[in-house]
């Protein structure tokens, strides 16, 4: 009976076809030349068991990360259909790119670990790339070692250090106290530069201490007030190590417990207060009624103690609005902000998500009284944590670039601080951000706004977010339209962008020949080489591209583009599609016969024969004689206009309207820039004409107000019930004349001359017409590079 297993093991399994049933057995046969018939036969067992079939156990296969072994199937495998091998393979191809992205970023982690303190402890990265695209498990195994070694060391090393630190003579100084934070965060550089050299002018984050954790489970901050105030009342004996530092601690929780008093006197010395306990000016600012209690002013929130990026960016005084008692809840203060901090005592705390107002409760105050330093960071880290990116100075791509600046040095510290500051996590969020995005601004925007959104209360879950951002549909595509930004409007550019992707891995260097090869074998059709050198040509702007040669670019290695390797096949295909639409409507995109309607043409969108006229548009091939024809008959009064948007039915795609306008708009005002950021879904419960309509007015008057070279900004943002359309231009803004009341909405009322002003008045008919509205938000808005006016179109969402 033995002599007919043995025979059944050699000869008989490898030839079978149900085989690839056996996910352990096909593994086996993969990865050994003689399996032990022992091995074989508990591995049938197990099959018989689970009762898999073939693409289950290829699934299998590929979500474990046995590649090599699924590979081997997808090759021998006759059980499996076309269409499961093509759903196998890029399922494989996709769990590879995945797996190289997570090991790209643990060993970016490992290397910064290493770096900062000072370690020389290595791996061969080559050979783990290598083994990753293999079996994942292995890979897995072998980098768990090095990363428990080198933790190991970097303990035993810290440990050095404490004891060190125990041995100086000033051992509970301020320097005394970067060096703890700084050891127990692994930065153990800069924890001996500091012992051997004094206390440097930027430690970073790591080196301020954290606020302590609150200890009293069962006593509410109220009561622990009160044994604060009262001595001689009982209390715990931990209480101890929650005494203010020193008399201004002291001063600012008596003036809290003031503010139950409710006056404006109270209001300017609990200011003055915490002013002071921050190392500001004791003279106390202004104070003003308000409703619901008084509004002064906070001067020292950003000043020393933090980066010049944040001071340069972030100088200012921060309104303080103390509640009275009785006030809940913070009420609109036109005019005041953006960023407010409001305190009282019955003032309810943030809700979850952040917000311009943040609200300081007591428990607070009596976790920053016991700190001797970094006081303002601390006060920082509360807030932080409750505002939006934007009080921190990286409220837009933009912004995130001048806080960064262009000293790659500067820029990582800068990162460390406002990953700290705005609660997304430690050293270790901040590497992972850095090696994501290579410090790109605009992606790595998209990246901490992932973060702000996210409710994610543990550091592991938000270094999850960073990791997996890939795993998410709606993320995948803010983050794909980030990378591509600057190259956005050119089809050959993204072409040439995915083909060198899909070629081969981020860092190494792509010919055109390559790139050609590459879209001959998986792509069939048109010889795209042309195109490919036009496109790599153009991929210049991007700040993701490393080197760009005669015929041959080089991508950034780094997190994201390694992410995207996985989905590079199928977004080449897209691109190559669009090349050939071009290329089939006579030219570049742009040109008079492409079937792109004037920008004109939409002002009409809800003519009757605008369905004629966008089915002509889509045709192929195309008539243009007919489409002229079509265009001609789209013109009617602004009367009929605005009773058409009455009778219109059905909802519209708002990203689609926008992208459909955006080419008209890139035709039609050829140097200005229309700037876009809009989210991956939003329905409007409007008729389609009518969103064309009305915002091809607010971009026109947007456009034309700035100059045919300005620039423009549109963003998309959805609330519960409607979806907000903001649009802001770099003009001179609307004279006072104009912009006070409605007059800027009147038909002939325009700041450009006789004859205009009839878009802006139609575009509010039709929004209200349909249950929206339009309004100018601001004459001069305050936006740091769309300065000129800001006007809102609000449409009601579709659920």
């Amino acid at each position: 009976m033995s002599d007919i297993d043995i025979d059944l093991t050699s000869q008989f399994v490898r030839a079978w076809p149900g085989r690839f049933r056996f996910a352990r057995l096909v593994r086996l046969l993969v990865e050994s030349d003689d399996p032990p018939a022992e091995a074989v036969t508990a591995a049938v067992l197990e099959g018989v068991l689970a009762a898999a079939t073939e693409p289950d156990v290829l699934t299998s296969l590929v979500a474990d990360g046995w590649f090599a072994v699924a590979e081997r199937m997808i090759e021998q495998c006759e059980a499996l259909t076309a269409d499961q091998l093509d759903r196998g393979y890029d399922a494989l191809e996709l769990a590879r790119s995945q797996r190289l992205a997570e090991l790209a970023v643990r060993l970016s982690r490992f290397a910064a670990q290493a770096e900062a303190a000072g370690a020389t402890h290595r791996v061969d990265t080559a050979a783990l790339e290598q083994l990753s695209c293999e079996s994942w498990p292995e890979a897995d195994r072998r980098l768990r070692e090095a990363e428990n070694e080198l933790a190991t060391w970097i303990e035993a090393e810290a440990e050095g250090i404490r004891a060190r630190l125990r041995d100086a003579p000033n051992s509970g100084g301020t320097a005394a106290a970067m060096v703890r934070e700084l050891a127990g965060s692994s930065q153990l550089r800069a924890a001996r530069h500091i012992l051997d050299h004094g206390e440097p002018d930027d430690p970073g984050p790591e080196a301020v201490p954290q606020l302590p954790d609150w200890p009293f489970a069962d006593e509410s901050p109220r009561q622990v007030l009160r044994w604060h105030r009262n001595p001689g009342e009982s209390r715990p004996p931990d209480l101890d190590l929650w005494l203010p530092a020193d008399e201004s601690g002291v001063r600012l929780l008596d003036e809290a417990d003031r503010l139950t008093g409710g006056g404006a006197t109270e209001a300017q010395a609990f200011a003055a207060a915490l002013d002071g306990f921050l190392g500001g000016p004791a003279d106390p600012a202004d104070v003003h009624p308000v409703v619901g209690g008084h509004l002064t002013t906070l001067r020292n929130v950003f000043g020393e103690g933090l980066p010049s990026a944040f001071r340069a960016t972030a100088t200012r005084n921060v309104p303080l609005f103390v509640a009275a008692p009785g006030t809940r809840s913070v009420p609109e203060l036109p005019g005041v902000g953006p960023f407010i901090i409001a305190i009282g005592p019955d003032l309810e705390p943030n809700p979850a998500g952040r917000s311009p107002v943040a609200v300081l409760v007591l428990l607070d105050l009596l976790r920053l009284v016991p700190l001797t330093t970094g006081r303002r960071v601390a006060l920082l880290r509360l807030l932080g944590r409750r505002w939006p990116l934007a009080a921190l100075g990286a409220g837009s791509p933009s912004a995130l670039a001048a806080l960064l600046g262009s000293d790659a040095d500067v820029a990582w510290r800068t990162l460390r601080w406002l990953t700290d500051l705005a609660g997304f996590g430690d050293v270790r969020t901040a590497e992972y951000l850095a090696f994501q995005t290579a410090l790109e601004p605009r992606v790595l925007h998209a990246l901490l706004d992932l973060l702000a959104r996210s409710t994610a209360k543990r550091n592991t879950d938000r270094l999850n977010l960073v990791r997996d951002w890939n795993t998410n549909d709606q993320q995948s595509a803010a983050v794909e339209a980030a990378v591509l930004y600057a190259v956005r409007d050119s089809p050959a550019a993204v072409a040439a962008f995915w083909a060198a992707l899909a070629t081969a891995q981020p860092g190494e260097d792509v010919t055109l020949d390559a790139m050609v090869l590459t879209v001959a074998l998986r792509h069939e059709g048109a010889e795209w080489e042309d195109e490919l050198r036009e496109g790599i040509a153009k991929l210049a702007p991007l700040r993701l591209v490393a080197r760009i040669g005669d015929d041959r670019v080089q991508l950034r290695h780094c997190g994201v583009l390694v992410g995207l390797v996985g989905v590079a096949d199928r977004r080449l295909a897209t691109a190559l599609d669009s090349l050939r639409e071009r290329s089939g409507t006579g030219g570049a995109a742009g040109g008079e016969d492409n079937g792109l309607p004037d920008w004109d043409a939409f002002r009409f969108a809800l003519a009757e024969s605008w369905p004629d006229f966008q089915r002509l548009r889509h045709a192929d091939p195309l008539d243009v004689a007919a489409l002229a024809a079509a265009r001609s008959g789209l013109a009617m009064p602004d009367k009929a206009l605005l009773d058409a948007a009455t009778r219109g039915t059905g909802r519209a795609d708002i990203p689609g309207v926008i992208a459909e306008l955006r080419g008209a708009f890139a035709a039609a005002f050829p140097r200005a820039e229309l700037f876009v950021e809009v989210p991956g879904e939003v329905w409007a419960d409007v008729p389609e004409g009518c969103a064309y309509v009305a915002l091809h007015a607010v971009l026109t008057n947007a456009v034309e107000a700035a100059s045919a070279a300005g620039r423009v900004l549109l963003t998309v943002t959805a609330d519960v019930d409607d979806v907000l359309i903001d649009v802001f231009d770099n003009g001179p803004g609307v004279p006072s004349e104009v912009g006070n009341g409605h007059r800027i909405f009147r038909p002939q009322v325009s700041t450009r001359g006789e004859g205009r002003g009839a878009g802006l008045h139609i575009a509010r008919g039709v929004a209200q017409r349909v249950g929206g509205e339009l309004d100018l938000m601001a004459a001069r808005s305050g936006h740091p590079a769309f300065d000129g006016a800001h006007f809102r179109l609000v449409l009601p969402r579709a659920t």
